[in-house]
């Protein structure tokens, strides 16, 4: 019987179309807050460490995404977290989980994870099912929707074309599918929580969280009123009177008097005027819209 190599991961962070809130906030799904101190880079790191993953890269595909997720990393100098850029544009999934990996030993079982779906409560479901006769397994939420996660062998990569474009959906399993390999789904998690816009975000954190949570630096004036589940980031100041309601505010941005803010996300040193109301909207900070005046924003339809 063969025996299980190391555990690889390549957590898939590049896109050729930037999600909505991506666009909005100018920041990578990846350097987004769950909680005060805790990024969903920082989650994928222990959620994969948890079962043993002493080799986690990190694709992207352009040098900004690269500053901004290195600039987040909460330990810059550990070896066993590498952050790369894309070797080739355009090759797919299946293409860079190819490109990535040349150097990797065909008896390893590497992860293929994407990165802008909140991690499951474990891995090891999918450890468990890729024994060394089983090619691999794909991991899926209880509505059997495939929950952003899958396991391969190395070897599966061989067959890969080392140019052109190549999914993994579309070619790769399908491939496999006709080789007679064994490639099997199981349960990861209930359902999918993607990070691509407001309410996606504000379900991870929900999910996450489990109710509010407050950053030991952020101010919240005594007048001030949290309502639900919310998440104030570091730096964080809601002044007199303002209500915040089951919404997300990222670090350094601020809340007048009187504001009211519900199930929205306020960007990274984003101003909310006092007095007004901001319902079910992404607020973008100054840097990512040129706007250095504090920011008005009116009720969302």
């Amino acid at each position: 019987m063969a025996e299980d190599g190391p555990l690889i991961a390549v957590l898939l962070a590049g896109t050729l179309k930037p999600s909505d809130l991506r666009r909005a906030l100018d920041v990578p799904a990846l350097c987004l807050s769950l909680a005060p101190g805790v990024r969903l880079l920082d989650a994928w790191i222990a959620c994969t460490r948890d079962v043993g993953v002493t080799d986690l890269r990190i694709v992207l595909n352009t040098d900004d995404d690269l500053d901004a997720v290195r600039d987040v990393l909460q330990d810059p100098d550990d070896e066993r977290v590498r952050i790369i850029v894309e070797p080739a544009a355009w090759r797919g999934t299946g293409g860079i989980l190819h490109d990535v990996t040349r150097d990797v030993p065909p008896e390893s079982r590497v992860f293929l994870i994407e990165s802008s779906c909140l991690p499951p409560a474990s891995l090891r479901p999918l450890v468990d099912l890729v024994t060394p006769e089983r090619a691999g397994g794909i991991g899926t939420t209880d509505f059997d929707q495939p929950a952003g996660v899958m396991l391969f062998r190395r070897a599966v990569c061989d067959g890969i074309p080392p140019i052109g474009y190549h999914d993994v959906k579309e070619q790769v399993l399908p491939a496999l599918h006709e080789r007679g390999a064994s490639v099997r789904a199981v349960r990861v998690r209930e359902r999918l929580v993607r990070i691509s816009d407001r309410t996606g975000y504000l379900d991870a954190v929900a999910e996450w969280s489990g109710g509010t949570r407050v950053a030991a630096d952020a101010h919240v004036d005594a007048a001030a009123r949290l309502d639900g589940g919310c998440l104030l980031d570091a730096r964080v100041h809601v002044d007199h009177g303002a209500v915040v309601h089951d919404s997300v505010l990222l670090p350094g941005s601020r809340i007048g008097a009187g504001a009211v803010i519900s199930g929205s996300v306020i960007g990274p040193g984003a101003s909310i005027a006092p007095g007004v109301r901001v319902v079910r909207e992404v607020v973008a900070s100054p840097a990512s819209t040129g706007v250095i005046a504090p920011v008005a924003v009116r009720v969302a339809g």
